[in-house]
């Protein structure tokens, strides 16, 4: 996940206070250059700082600010001499941070970690592991909830998985695993990678997943551990599966999901559903009735069958081992300009012929309404709910929609803008034990030329997160305070 850094001389802070609900907010007025930045983020705070981070010419640059966002200072950081160092992410841990890279010497790939402490010196160093001379083109970072273990994956020529799990404190690999991929399309079956506070690993791969050869619809679930290897098979021979999320409860031991379904050749969404894999595989199928399609669609009544464009965002644990599932309405659409003001009449805008104009491709991007849906442990459906938003941009890559999700001891909280624009209102649903929602405003944007990506945000205590801002290719930082 992308997020924020870097460093100018000017730096000037503001600070707001919204009376209304009780939540102040600081803006850092430094814009930091994101230029020729391969990778950016926050780390988080440690000990009272804020440390934040930019990836640039193969070398780590921090930048830490205090309680108010006061700039404390700048640190380079050589992760590797030589080797091409790539960054995977930064792990941070209540006292220090861990950057995990890999490099290349002699042709073999290696895993290193590095630990730095709050100021960014470094407390220690170790190659974990040595992938040999595999074609690894893209390696993914995996923490544990805990913070304690962390996994690291990726396929070699689609022709094996190979993951490694290790852990932070001691820096040494717990296992290493490679799992040939001969009967699998990682394009078209693969769902998802979680891992564990144990360190186990659940590859999820789904089959058949189409309405002709529904009788064939399974979800197949590999683990990997210190335990040792399982399989496990969950049938869904009942509906095509629109869009999942998997998660595992470690409070709870097992590994639960939440999704949407269709029975229909349309594709329209007929369907939430609950699926668990302890103690016992099991999906339960829980149907919208005409009056939640009608809700959705803003009408009295409708002969709709289905929902469009639903989207899991999150699943939010609960003690019990039940889960709300965050679901959101969104979709992205491709129109096509004629390059250089030349008509495209005659050719088609995909196969344009020999020499003709080429069409230049936009991307529009609709993130609209959230849906709620409270799972009780067993997988029956307390309660669901829409609550309406509407957002729109193009060409963004829709970094500035969506939400955070920000659970604080009086409430869950869904923070957003309400429109993708330097000037907006920033707004939140709190969300309240007994299911009770309020809508607040948490803060006006107008003359402070920033546009937050709360996509890339960061919880850092029980009542705060940072914020990224980007505009015009410079960064700045905000923080939310309740």
């Amino acid at each position: 996940m992308k997020k924020i850094i870097y460093s100018t001389c000017l730096f000037i802070n503001f600070l707001f206070a919204n009376q209304t609900i009780g939540q102040t907010y600081l803006v850092a007025n430094d814009e930091m250059s994101l230029h020729r930045a391969d990778m950016y983020g926050i780390i988080g705070k440690i000990k009272e700082r804020v440390q934040l981070y930019v990836m640039r010419d193969n070398k780590l640059f921090i930048t830490a600010y205090d309680d108010k966002l006061h700039k404390l200072g700048e640190r380079e950081i050589e992760l590797e001499k030589k080797g091409n160092p790539q960054l995977l992410d930064i792990i941070t841990s209540k006292n220090d941070f861990s950057a995990v890279f890999s490099y290349t010497k002699k042709g073999h790939k290696y895993l290193k970690i590095n630990k730095y402490d709050v100021h960014g010196r470094l407390l220690d160093s170790a190659t974990i592991h040595d992938f040999g001379k595999m074609e690894l083109p893209k390696l993914t970072l995996l923490t544990s909830e805990d913070r304690q273990r962390f996994l690291v994956h990726g396929t070699s020529e689609g022709e094996r998985l190979v993951a490694v799990a290790g852990r932070l404190d001691t820096l040494k690999v717990v296992w290493n695993f490679q799992f040939p991929l001969k009967d699998w399309n990682v394009e078209e079956h693969f769902k998802q990678i979680v891992f564990n506070n144990r360190a186990d690993m659940y590859v999820i791969w789904e089959k058949e997943n189409r309405l002709a050869s529904l009788e064939k619809h399974v979800f197949c679930i590999k683990t990997y551990g210190l335990s040792g290897e399982a399989l496990d098979t969950i049938r869904m021979t009942e509906a095509v599966n629109a869009n999942v999320k998997f998660v595992y409860d470690n409070q709870n031991q097992r590994l639960v999901a939440g999704g949407f379904y269709t029975k229909r050749w349309n594709g329209k969404i007929q369907g939430s559903f609950y699926m668990s894999l302890q103690p016992t595989p099991e999906i339960l199928l829980q149907p919208f009735e005409n009056e939640f399609i009608a809700q959705s669609l803003g009408k009295k009544e409708t002969s709709s069958k289905g929902l469009d464009n639903l989207e899991v965002r999150d699943l939010v644990l609960r003690r019990d081992g039940g889960f709300l599932m965050v679901g959101e309405q969104s979709q992205d659409v491709a129109r096509y300009l004629a390059a250089g003001g030349f008509s495209t009449a005659g050719t088609s805008s995909n196969y344009p012929g020999f020499g003709a104009p080429r069409p230049r491709s936009m991307i529009d991007h609709y993130y609209d309404d959230f849906y709620l849906f409270s799972f009780h442990p067993k997988g029956d459906l307390h309660w669901k709910k829409i609550l309406p938003k509407k957002q729109y941009s193009h060409d963004d890559g829709a970094n500035f929609s969506s939400c955070f999700v920000l659970k604080t001891p009086s409430a869950l909280r869904l923070v957003y803008n309400d429109e993708i624009d330097r000037s907006t209102t920033v707004s939140e649903y709190a969300l309240k034990g007994d299911g009770t929602v309020e809508r607040h405003s948490v803060m006006n944007t107008e003359a402070l030329e920033i546009m937050m990506r709360f996509r890339d945000a960061m919880q850092i205590g029980a009542n705060e997160l940072l914020v990224p801002s980007e505009v015009r290719g410079k960064a700045r930082l905000v923080k939310i305070s309740y």
